[in-house]
């Protein structure tokens, strides 16, 4: 399954892809980049985290994951991307 999909595919209770608030504004349908490391560590798809962060860094330049406002290549940290 792609790696993007199955991400998404998770349901609502499992919170990878939802709704994350930060500076009291609401940012839908977004995933978090360290919700998505520790998933991706998870599902035994990365063998730690510079490998996860490298395969987030390869969704955003094929265009399957973008930073919120465009800012940020993918990060092990609190940024949102969707």
């Amino acid at each position: 399954m792609h790696l993007n999909l199955a991400m998404r595919e998770r349901g609502p209770e499992d919170g990878l892809v939802g709704t994350h608030r930060y500076h009291l504004r609401a940012y839908p349908n977004m995933l978090v980049g360290r919700e998505a490391v520790d998933w991706m560590l998870a599902q035994s798809i990365a063998h730690d985290r510079a490998d996860a962060v490298l395969l987030g860094r390869l969704m955003v330049a094929a265009g399957a994951l973008r930073h919120s406002h465009r800012e940020h290549g993918f990060e092990d940290a609190w940024y949102f991307y969707t």
